[in-house]
């Protein structure tokens, strides 16, 4: 019964935002600017970035190259950032490490300059990041070097920058991820359906060549240490034959721009993933905004803190209920039925046979419930409106994004028709347009999105009350 208030609930909201078109809200740096909205592409990565952005930017670019998976992307960022973090915070007059060990000391008052934070930050990224990306060391020196420091270094911020490298890398080698053994499984899940056969419709079957990825996941340590606890969702119930006909209705109704919000949201192999979107539109507000070194650092802290603990308590719930896909459902619950739905790739909408449906964007190896993209989502969105707030900003964002006729990766040359902008009013636009996008792509039932959306909410503020209790002296 709690569940299905709850939906009610969320369903409402989300149906009334939908039918209301979105204010541009005071801006709070620049009332001025108010019905100001900027492209993404207008603030790209620049060699005047402070070096919180630089080495954000450094880390996403291995994960490009890696492709790794968006929970090993959370916990990587979050292990970089809490290692600039600690590093800054022996130069701050009353901020608190993560990581104290009994010889930790503060610097000296007359050593708290931005040079020395700069370069102790620049060493504890290195560090970290050699940690979690051997193979990309090379580029990760030439960084270094790039902004005047080399590995070798001997300086007292230096020396600092890697000790608080070290110790946060030494605190997450035994943090349940397995990094050691490549981030395989020790969970022993295995899946009860087979890519040939059901056995439980609502449980999960992976679909042809894939592997269940990460089960273990859950296990993690969070930054938030009640997250799990505090993140518990109900279980889901068995979907209804009328959220079934929502998920083929969406697919029939599939058109330029629902296909685009599901393709620029994607975030699969060979891009940043959910959490590394997130810090890119992370780097976007601060080179808009003028951020300082001190600002990104905490930010950065914060944000990752909070994507990490999305991805553990998603992905506990993911395997703890080890709920079904839409495709699964639809082709087995619908066998020898003709349904209209998307055809393929430039095929639009057909009548084919159900066992045929497919979803627009490729169904993740993985299972259902909850929606790691909303619980990422509304995480930094609600990271970003609190930190913002903190720095005398406001929740709007002011961002878009427009696609050019052919652009679609699905359907090249053919989607969009004409050009498509989206554009977002408020952070929390953004991370609700990310959770719809799911179900646009075929991937996600309605409640999988909305219940993840308010878990990713809640791990938002719990991380940035604990972020902030450290930089606030604890």
């Amino acid at each position: 019964m709690r569940l299905k208030i709850v939906l009610a609930m969320l369903l409402a909201v989300a149906m009334l935002l939908a039918a209301t078109p979105l204010a541009a809200a005071d801006d709070g740096d620049d009332p001025s600017a108010a019905e100001t909205v900027f492209p993404l592409s207008g603030y790209p990565p620049s060699a005047d970035d402070n070096v919180a952005l630089q080495w954000n930017e450094e880390a996403l670019q291995c994960i490009r190259v890696r492709r790794e998976p968006p929970v090993v992307v959370a916990r990587a960022l979050f292990i970089v950032h809490a290692s600039m973090y600690d590093a800054w915070a022996s130069y701050d007059s009353r901020a608190e490490p993560l990581e104290r060990p009994g010889d930790w000391q503060r610097q000296p008052s007359h050593e708290r300059t931005a040079a020395n934070k700069r370069e102790a930050v620049s060493h504890a990224a290195h560090v970290a990041l050699h940690d979690l990306f051997p193979s990309c060391g090379g580029e990760l020196d030439q960084q270094l070097a790039a902004l005047g420091f080399a590995a070798t270094d001997g300086t007292a911020a230096a020396t600092a920058g890697r000790q608080a490298g070290q110790r946060v890398v030494s605190a997450r080698r035994d943090d349940g991820a397995n990094q050691a053994g490549g981030y395989a499984d020790t969970s022993g899940y295995q899946p009860v359906n087979t890519p040939d056969s059901v056995v439980d419709t609502w449980r999960w079957q992976p679909q042809q060549g894939q592997t269940p990825l990460t089960p273990h996941w859950g296990q993690v340590r969070p930054f938030y240490p009640r997250a799990l606890e505090d993140a518990q969702v109900d279980l889901p119930r068995t979907a209804s034959d009328v959220t079934i006909d929502d998920i083929i209705e969406e697919s029939a109704n599939l058109n330029d721009r629902t296909k685009m919000i599901a393709e620029y949201w994607a975030d699969g192999p060979a891009t940043e993933t959910p959490p590394g979107h997130w810090n890119v539109i992370t780097q976007w507000v601060s080179r808009r905004h003028g951020h300082t070194l001190d600002q990104d650092v905490k930010l950065l802290f914060a944000l990752n803190g909070a994507l990490l603990d999305a991805s553990i308590t998603v992905w506990f719930s993911k395997y703890r209920d080890d709920f079904a896909r839409p495709v699964s459902v639809i082709r087995t619950l619908r066998a020898g039925q003709t349904i209209r739905a998307w055809g393929g790739p430039g095929q639009g909408t057909q009548t084919i046979p159900a066992e045929q449906w497919r979803s627009y964007i490729p169904t993740p190896p993985f299972p259902e419930y909850v929606s790691g993209h909303s619980a990422f989502s509304t995480a930094a969105a609600q990271i970003l409106k609190d930190v913002r707030g903190l720095y005398g900003g406001s929740d709007r964002l002011g961002a878009s994004v427009t696609f050019e006729p052919g652009d679609s990766v699905i359907e090249p040359g053919v989607t969009p028709a004409a050009p498509v902008t989206l554009t977002w009013a408020k952070f929390e636009d953004a991370a609700w347009e990310a959770g719809i996008s799911r179900r646009y792509g075929g991937i996600h039932w309605l409640y999988g999105d909305l219940i993840s959306r308010e878990l990713g909410r809640k791990m938002g503020e719990r991380s940035f009350d604990t972020a902030r209790r450290l930089w606030d002296g604890g």
